[in-house]
Formats: structure tokens, C-alpha cells, sequence
């Protein structure tokens, strides 16, 4: 059979009709699908050194080239502080989601993406403590240095001038060591930034407040004052021409229904999850364009294995990439995805992270029944649960139960499928199920939520 390969570069799909004989004689046929990667003999794939993987793992992505599918998230930035009123935009997304690749775009493209404003950005992550003093010196810090950068100088009202014969931003970091050390932070932050949003003048400053929520466990541990949320909050509504974006993680959510109340209730919330479809098959694929070459049903394994989350994404396509560089292959079938998927899972430190995120044992047993039940063909719902838990001797009340839902729903770990027997619980990312397996002792898991259950009952 002669087959002409299209003009297009994808696989040839071919339906295969067979017959055989067993060995003990006994007639059988069948239809099957057979997919053959078809190549243009124009298309240039490098045989040779794959190079570098271009994917970027750990960081948040700071080159053009790999930043995928929040250009939606971007116009409503873009949108929202194209006003003149105070402009809050709340952040908010799960570990790894890419709110700091979204703040870091800003903060590079900022006559393309913020014209008018200058971006300050400030990570609560990059200071050794989050005391009162610490939290506004950093925001003053990184004031007058990125101010600095866009050939503005500012100084710290009342406090003798700079020495001209010095580097200017080494002065002003020592004024500003000075004039947080005292016992008036807020007054002297206040003041400064008064003076600093004037010099910027006729461009505004809009604050940049990444991993915000560590402040919360500032405020938990004692060393932040609750008086903090109040007194951003305050700067932003009196200080024409001052703006904010605030990061943090799905607990904001909880911090906006108490005193944080104050500061959220007049910000923009914009929720940062999972990538579109199309974006996230873009993100697989065109990375690595002309080095390696995806069949389609191999990249659509990758992006549903991740659940389209940009960092695991961006994890698997570069495990997959090592695997690719290290032998001859250059064409990516689906078993070479299952096969990085089951190395990149195995001890894997973000899965770690997010289960310690479920917050108590009885949470992790619902996700680890929700995944051994998931092949059942009844619909994993809070009726079963309930009785899996009595089965297993862990005693728990329908309403915490339902509790724990809402709440493994928030973090994004769990979702329903309603499409299945009235609705049925999942794991949201089937790479997490494997790891799942793979790393948790099932009986281990029942006797620690069984002794926590005890333990709260006492």
C-alpha cells in the first residue's frame, strides 16, 4: 500500500482491519486505530545536542518566549488601573500558579503593559522577619530604589541630604536604615511616600506586594500588628496617585472575611489557576519547536496529566526534554509522557507541599479515598465518604465533612465532576494521584486521621 504523506505535519490516522487464528485454532478479527508521525521532509528537527531545556522550572518565568496564556489576566490589570481612583487588584492563586511571573511581566514591560505607572516590587518572601519596622522599610526601600532606576531620586523627608560624592542608592539605603529604626515606621513610611509619589509626578507608584499572606503569619506569631492590613490600606485610598497589587495564595480569601476586610473590600480580585487549553498545548509544543516534536496525543496526555497548571507543565515538559536530549529519540509519544510523568512524581517536593496544604489528616484520607474510589462505579459523594470514614473507624460530623470539601476545593486539590451519576469528587491533578500512591502508606494515613479524630474528641 502506498500512502502520501500530507502537506501538513501531523500523524497519519489510519483504520486497521485484522484477522487471526489463535493457537487453538479458533477465528478472531478486529478493527483498530493506528497513528503514524508523519514528518515533512522540509521540516529541519535538529538530530543532533538538544542543548538547553528552554522550560523554566523553579523561577518565576521572566522571558518573553515562555510566558503563556495570561494575557486575559493582563487586560484586566491593565484595565483596572487605568482610572484615577485608588486601584486595589487582589492576586490570588495557589503555590506555583505564576503570580510572580505576572508581576515580574509588569515590572519589565511596564511602558508597554502599565504606561503611566512605575511598578515597585516588594516580596514579603525577602525579609528575614516580618516585624512591623521590616514590613514598611522594605516597602520604602523598594520605593526609592526602583524610583531611582527610572532616574528618579527621592530621600527620606527631615533627614540630612545625601552626600553627593557617594553612589546615590548606597545613601539612601543608609537613610533608610535610619529612619525605620526608630519608633514611628508608619508615620515615616507615610511621609516618604507622600513626598515620593510627588517626585514621580506626573507617572504614579504602584506597589507590587508579593507573597502578602506571609504577613498573616506575621500577625499569627506576633511579630506583625494587626494594625498593618489598616494602615496599607489607608496609604492607598489617601495617597493620590499611589496603587496596589497583591499577591498571596487562596487564603486570602479567608483573610478578607476578617480585619483584612478593611483592605479587600475595595480591591479587584483576580483568581490566577490553570492556563486555557489552546495555551497550555502551546506551552508544550512551541517551546521546543524544531528540536523535538509532540504527537497531539502525547501533548494532550501531558497538559491533562497536569491539570493545564503552567509549573507542572513546565516540570514534566522539561523531564520529558532530559529524557529526549539524553537518547536519540525526537519524536514524543505518549508512553515517553507516562514514563517522565512516573519519575517527575516519585519524591516530588511541590505534591509534598500541597498535601501538608489539606491542613488536617482527615482532609488527606478524603483525598486519598476519593482517589481509590475514583474507579468505582458508583459516584464518590458526601454520603459514601461518610461511610468509608465509619468503616474505618474515624468518627466525623457531616458538616466538617462538608467543611473540609469546600476547603480541598479552594486549594484546588479536589473538584467534582458533575457529569458523572449526579456528581462525583476527583482529584483535581492526576499527576498528585500518582504521587498519591506512590509516596502515601493508605493504612498509615487511616490511623493517624483516626487518632486525630480521637484526639479532638477528648
Amino acid at each position: 500500500m502506498i500512502v502520501r504523506a500530507q502537506d501538513a505535519t501531523e500523524p497519519l490516522q489510519i483504520d486497521v482491519s485484522w484477522q487471526a487464528r489463535r493457537l487453538d485454532a479458533t477465528p478472531v478479527q478486529g478493527e483498530a486505530k493506528v497513528s503514524v508521525a508523519v514528518r515533512s521532509s522540509g521540516e529541519d528537527l535538529d538530530s543532533g545536542d538538544l542543548g538547553a531545556s528552554p522550560y523554566v522550572v523553579g523561577p518565576p518565568v521572566d522571558r518573553d518566549e515562555m510566558f503563556f496564556g495570561r494575557e486575559g489576566i493582563m487586560d484586566q490589570i491593565r484595565r483596572h488601573v487605568g482610572g484615577d481612583n485608588a486601584n486595589v487588584i487582589l492576586l490570588e492563586g495557589n503555590r506555583r500558579t505564576g503570580k510572580t511571573s505576572i508581576l515580574k511581566r509588569l515590572e519589565q514591560e511596564q511602558e508597554d503593559e502599565l504606561p503611566g505607572w512605575i511598578p515597585v516590587y516588594c516580596s514579603f518572601q525577602d525579609v528575614d522577619s516580618v516585624a512591623t519596622a521590616n514590613v514598611f522599610r522594605l516597602l520604602a526601600r523598594q520605593t526609592g530604589l526602583t524610583l531611582a532606576d527610572a532616574g528618579i531620586e527621592t530621600w527620606i523627608p527631615d533627614l540630612p541630604a545625601p552626600d553627593s560624592g557617594r553612589p546615590f542608592k548606597l545613601e539612601f539605603l543608609a537613610a533608610v536604615r535610619s529612619a525605620f529604626s526608630g519608633g514611628h515606621p508608619y508615620e515615616m513610611l507615610s511621609l516618604y511616600l507622600a513626598a515620593a509619589i510627588d517626585a514621580a509626578k506626573p507617572r504614579r507608584v504602584l506597589l507590587m506586594l508579593d507573597e502578602f499572606d506571609k504577613l498573616q503569619e506575621g500577625i499569627d506569631r506576633g511579630i506583625t500588628s494587626p494594625q498593618v492590613p489598616e494602615n496599607i490600606r489607608h496609604l492607598l485610598q489617601h495617597q493620590p496617585g499611589l496603587g496596589a497589587i497583591i499577591t498571596g495564595s487562596r487564603r486570602l480569601k479567608r483573610l478578607r472575611e476578617e480585619y483584612w476586610s478593611a483592605l479587600f473590600g475595595f480591591g479587584l480580585r483576580i483568581g490566577v489557576s490553570a492556563l486555557p487549553e489552546d495555551e497550555a498545548r502551546r506551552l508544550v509544543t512551541e517551546p521546543v519547536a524544531r528540536r523535538i516534536r509532540y504527537l497531539p496525543q502525547a501533548r494532550d496526555r501531558l497538559v491533562a496529566l497536569c491539570a493545564r497548571h503552567p509549573f507542572l507543565i513546565q516540570s514534566l515538559c522539561s523531564k520529558v526534554f532530559e529524557r529526549a536530549a539524553a537518547g536519540s529519540e525526537r519524536t514524543i509519544t505518549g508512553d515517553a509522557v507516562e514514563r517522565a510523568s512516573t519519575e517527575m512524581v516519585r519524591d516530588n517536593e511541590h505534591f509534598q507541599t500541597l498535601w501538608g496544604y489539606a491542613g488536617s489528616e482527615r482532609r488527606r484520607l478524603i483525598l486519598a479515598l476519593c482517589d481509590r474510589m475514583s474507579d468505582l462505579p458508583d459516584a464518590v459523594n458526601l454520603d459514601l465518604l461518610a461511610m468509608k470514614f465509619e468503616e474505618y473507624g474515624v468518627p466525623v460530623r457531616d458538616d466538617h465533612l462538608d467543611d473540609d470539601i469546600a476547603e480541598l476545593r479552594e486549594l484546588e486539590l479536589l473538584e467534582i465532576d458533575e457529569s458523572y451519576r449526579g456528581g462525583t469528587y476527583r482529584l483535581s491533578i492526576p499527576l498528585m494521584a500518582e504521587w498519591l500512591r506512590m509516596n502515601v502508606v493508605f493504612d498509615d494515613l487511616v490511623k493517624r486521621a483516626r487518632k486525630e479524630a480521637n484526639r479532638h474528641a477528648e
